[in-house]
C-alpha cells in the first residue's frame, strides 16, 4: 500500500471518528481512533482527536499522553501545545497551562478562544491587567462578538475603572444597539457570585444610561433583596409599577415580592404569589425562574410531593443542562429518596455526578455544575470526591462562600462537627449575611 493509500485509510478513521464525536459517542470514537493508530502510531491528526475523546471521557492523563506523543514528534505543534495546556487548566495547574499556551502562541496558534480563556485565567488570578490585555486581543480578532465586549466591561469593573467600563459599554452599544442586555447579564453574573455591591454598581451605571428600562429597575430590586435591604426593595418594586413598560416585568415583579416574603419566613404566601406569576402570560421571563423559586420554598418546607412535582417540571425546561435543569434533577432525587424507601438515591446521585463531570469539561465556566457535582458526591456518600471538588471551587473562586459552605455540609455528613464549624466561620467571613 502506497503512502497515498495509507493516508486515505487513516483519514477514513479520522472522519468516521469525528462523526461519532459530533454524536457524543466518545467511547466509540476513542476506540476507532486507537484502531487507526495501530495502522500508524505516529499519525498526528488521529493522536490529536484521540486526546480530545479521552478528555471528554474524563481521562485527563491519557489525553495528555496523546497530546505529548504529538509533541515528541513536533515539539512546537500549535494545537497539541494548546490542547495540552487546556488539560492542565482542567487539572487546576494554571502555571503549566499558561506556559503551554505561551508556547502555542509562539508556535503560531492564534485564536480568540485561547485569548478569552487566558483572560478568564488571569481574572481568576486577579491579574486584571493581563486579563484586559488578552480579552482585548480576542476582541481584535472577533470584534462583532458582543460577549467579548461584555467580558471586557466585567474586567474593567473588577479593576474599579468604572468610567472605562462605561466607555467600553458605550463601544459595545455602538456595535449593537441591543447591548443594553450587557448590563442585565453583568448584574446577574455578580448576583450569582454573591458580589452584590458590584451588582449594584453595575445596575446603577445602567440606569444612568437607560433610566426607564424596567428590567434594570427590577434587577435593582433583586439586588436589594440579595443585600437584605427588604424595605428598599419593596419601595423599588412599588416605584416600578408606575413604569409605562411595567407589563414587561409584571411576572418577575411578583417573583421578587415572593422573595421578600420568603426572606421574612412567609413561605406559603410566597408560594401563592409564585403560582400567580406562573398563571400570567409569559413575556420576558421564563417559567424556570419561577419554578426555581418554588423549588427552594418546597425544599425549605420539606414538602416532598410538591418538591418532586416542581423538580420534574424544572428538569424539563430545557434540553441543555443549566442551573435550572441541574437543580431540578438534584432535588427530584432528594424528593424520591424521602417518598420511596426502595429508591436507590445514592446510585442516582453518583450517576448525576458523573454526568455533570462531562458537562463541566465541555463547559468549564458552568459554576453551578461544579456546585451540584460536589453536592451529588456528598449525597452519594463519596466524601473524598466531594471535598476535592469543594477545594477546587475554593481555589477557583476564593472570594465566594459556596466552597466553604459545601465543605461544612460534607464535614457534617461525616460527623466532623469541629471541622464543619471552622468552614462555616470561613464562609461567614466572606458572607456576613449568613444566618447564625
Amino acid at each position: 500500500m502506497n503512502d497515498k493509500m495509507d493516508n486515505a485509510v487513516l483519514e477514513d478513521y479520522l472522519n468516521r471518528g469525528s462523526v461519532l464525536m459530533n454524536q457524543d459517542k466518545f467511547e466509540a470514537a476513542r476506540d476507532l481512533f486507537e484502531e487507526g493508530l495501530r495502522e500508524d502510531p505516529r499519525y498526528i491528526p488521529l493522536l490529536l482527536r484521540l486526546g480530545d475523546a479521552r478528555l471528554l471521557l474524563e481521562q485527563e492523563d491519557l489525553a495528555l499522553e496523546a497530546y505529548n506523543k504529538v509533541l515528541l514528534q513536533e515539539n512546537n505543534h500549535p494545537e497539541a501545545l494548546y490542547s495540552a495546556g487546556s488539560v492542565h487548566l482542567l487539572k487546576g495547574d494554571y502555571a503549566e497551562c499558561l506556559s503551554l499556551y505561551a508556547k502555542a502562541e509562539d508556535a503560531g496558534y492564534d485564536s480568540p478562544v485561547m485569548y478569552r480563556t487566558l483572560a478568564a485565567i488571569y481574572s481568576h488570578l486577579e491579574d486584571y491587567t493581563q486579563a484586559l490585555r488578552n480579552i482585548t486581543r480576542a476582541i481584535r480578532q472577533d470584534p462583532l462578538d458582543t460577549s467579548l465586549h461584555l467580558e471586557r466591561v466585567n474586567i474593567l469593573l473588577a479593576m474599579g475603572r468604572y468610567e472605562d467600563a462605561l466607555a467600553a459599554g458605550d463601544e459595545m452599544l455602538a456595535r449593537n444597539p441591543a447591548a443594553i442586555d450587557s448590563y442585565h447579564v453583568l448584574v446577574s453574573l455578580y448576583s450569582q457570585t454573591q458580589r452584590y455591591q458590584d451588582a449594584m454598581d453595575v445596575v446603577n451605571l445602567g440606569l444612568e444610561r437607560f433610566t426607564e428600562d424596567p428590567v434594570l429597575g427590577l434587577m435593582k430590586a433583586g439586588v436589594l433583596i440579595d443585600m437584605q435591604k427588604l424595605e428598599e426593595a419593596e419601595a423599588q418594586l412599588t416605584a416600578l409599577r408606575g413604569n409605562p413598560a411595567y407589563d414587561i416585568v409584571r411576572r418577575e415583579s411578583l417573583v421578587k415580592q415572593a422573595a421578600i416574603l420568603q426572606a421574612r419566613g412567609q413561605n406559603e404566601q410566597a408560594a401563592k404569589l409564585l403560582e400567580e406569576a406562573l398563571a400570567l402570560e409569559q413575556v420576558e421571563t421564563t417559567n424556570a425562574d419561577i419554578l426555581f423559586g418554588l423549588l427552594m420554598i418546597h425544599a425549605s418546607n420539606q414538602d416532598w410531593e410538591r418538591l418532586l412535582n416542581v423538580s420534574e417540571r424544572l428538569s424539563a425546561v430545557s434540553d441543555a443542562q443549566n442551573m435550572y435543569t441541574v437543580s431540578g434533577a438534584f432535588y427530584a432525587i432528594a424528593a424520591r429518596r424521602e417518598l420511596d424507601s426502595a429508591y436507590d438515591a445514592k446510585a442516582a446521585f453518583s450517576a448525576m455526578a458523573r454526568d455533570l463531570r462531562k458537562t463541566t469539561i465541555l463547559n468549564p465556566g458552568f459554576y453551578e455544575g461544579y456546585l451540584y457535582r460536589a453536592m451529588c458526591h456528598k449525597e452519594a456518600g463519596e466524601h473524598d470526591k466531594a471535598h476535592e471538588l469543594a477545594d477546587y471551587i475554593i481555589n477557583l473562586y476564593p472570594d465566594q462562600a459556596d466552597g466553604h459552605m459545601l465543605k461544612q455540609q460534607i464535614y457534617l455528613a461525616q460527623g466532623m462537627t469541629q471541622e464543619a464549624e471552622s468552614e462555616l466561620s470561613k464562609a461567614r467571613s466572606l458572607r456576613p449575611d449568613l444566618p447564625l
